[in-house]
């Protein structure tokens, strides 16, 4: 009986959202600055220091079309050491700044992609290239999105992860 009812709550919720008229992309020629939070899943057996990752983000958004966004993101990763922790330097620390474009190819539901590059703080100091894809849902200002993300290392080491990002925009 639960299962039907969640599910009943569901399939209302998406078909609002779907049934709207207007989409929820950012207008042509306007700027929106959305603020994020962000948890993040490493992938792979490189990985398996730093697991589990949070952190916040902010993304300037600017109408290219009424369906094509162009994105400037930065903000702080952290990702935990698991194990015995000695010190907040044991975890593995990122601040990507990106650019990319956002299509919404539904009213308010998006595909997008980032690339760019990322200071990693670890016990070695490095710049990264990052690229991130991901697909997402706006409504009412509330961005949630989901995406893969992977970096670069300039010494051959990749990081990749899945991350989920919720986030409030503000028109500009």
């Amino acid at each position: 009986m639960n299962t039907i009812k969640i599910f009943s709550l569901a399939a209302f919720f998406l078909f609002s959202s779907v049934v709207e008229t207007r989409a929820q992309s950012v207008p042509k020629s306007t700027f929106k600055l959305d603020v994020g939070t962000e948890t993040m899943l490493a992938l792979g057996t490189k990985n398996r220091d730093n697991k589990l990752g949070y952190g916040g983000t902010l993304r300037l958004n600017y109408g290219l079309t009424d369906k094509l966004t162009l994105t400037l993101t930065s903000g702080y990763y952290n990702y935990l050491k698991t194990g015995p922790l000695k010190t907040f330097n044991d975890n593995f620390q990122v601040i990507p700044v990106k650019a990319g474009l956002k299509y919404f190819f539904a009213p308010q539901f998006y595909i997008n992609g980032e690339g760019g590059i990322a200071f990693t703080r670890t016990y070695q100091n490095q710049i990264n290239s990052v690229a991130t894809g991901g697909i997402g849902w706006v409504y009412k200002g509330l961005d949630i999105g989901a995406r893969y993300e992977t970096l670069n290392g300039s010494r051959g080491a990749n990081f990749n992860s899945v991350g989920v990002r919720i986030a409030y925009g503000f028109k500009l």
